[in-house]
């Protein structure tokens, strides 16, 4: 499989800010999404993998996909060289923007399930990462630790469990699907079916413009099982700026 057909949708980022969080609402409206989407998700993972065998290119949200830069090319290539050592081969699947939020997607492997995505996000802020992963953890995050990144900035690393709720089509180039997760709370994974469980280790890293998330997701039954294949060292090494970090 040469491109990624789904690319995740970052609806934990994009619901949830770094900021002044009431722990329960996103939980709760995260338990009502999954209840009501979990009877079509079955079905429409099927029609996302028969979709990414015909590796139809990606289009999603409201922009058209990006015609990548030389900028972005670069970027791209650094990413690879980070994360190639510990995943192996990532063929660059596409770079969307939506808004403020440049989108590099890289994988899929074992069924699609296993892949990377680098999130930069313009204008975001991580000025308390202390702060931050108390939030994240009264939201029943795995885990979640403040750290430094490759340039000393302040940076996180978190685990969560997640769940696929289903597919949303897209039109903009042929027949395309854009993947939707739920945040599931470590203490409602058991009623989960162990099989439908996934897992993402992430990274985010203050940079001169903003921040970058690289998120590595991956299934698994339980947190002790996923395997994580790149070390949270060279996440933080991947998660630099186009024209900053990157070559």
């Amino acid at each position: 499989m040469n491109q990624l057909a789904t690319l995740l949708r970052e609806d934990v980022a994009a619901t949830e800010p770094p900021h002044g969080l009431d722990a329960r609402v996103p939980v709760a409206l995260g338990r009502r999404r999954l209840r009501a989407r979990r009877l079509v998700a079955g079905a429409a993972a099927a029609a996302v993998v028969a979709v990414a065998a015909a590796a139809v290119p990606l289009a999603l949200g409201d922009e058209p996909v990006a015609q990548p830069s030389s900028t972005q090319g670069g970027w791209a290539a650094h990413v690879r060289a980070e994360l190639e050592p510990a995943a192996g081969p990532l063929p660059v699947a596409s770079t969307r923007r939506q808004g403020d939020a440049t989108l590099l997607g890289l994988g899929p492997s074992e069924g699609g399930w296993h892949f990377f995505t680098v999130e930069l996000r313009r204008g975001d802020t991580l000025t308390d990462p202390a702060a931050y992963c108390r939030d994240r953890m009264a939201l029943g995050y795995v885990s979640c630790t403040p750290t430094t990144g490759a340039d000393g900035r302040p940076a996180v690393v978190q685990e969560l469990a997640v769940v696929n709720t289903g597919a949303v089509q897209t039109q903009r180039v042929g027949r395309s699907w854009d993947l939707t997760f739920a945040r599931v709370p470590v203490s409602e994974l058991d009623e989960v079916n162990p099989d439908e469980r996934v897992f993402r280790r992430q990274v985010i890293a203050t940079t001169p413009t903003g921040t970058v998330t690289v998120t590595e997701q991956l299934a698994a039954t339980s947190p002790e099982k996923a395997g994580f294949r790149v070390p949270v060292e060279d996440l933080l090494a991947a998660a630099v700026e186009p024209g900053v970090g990157a070559p």
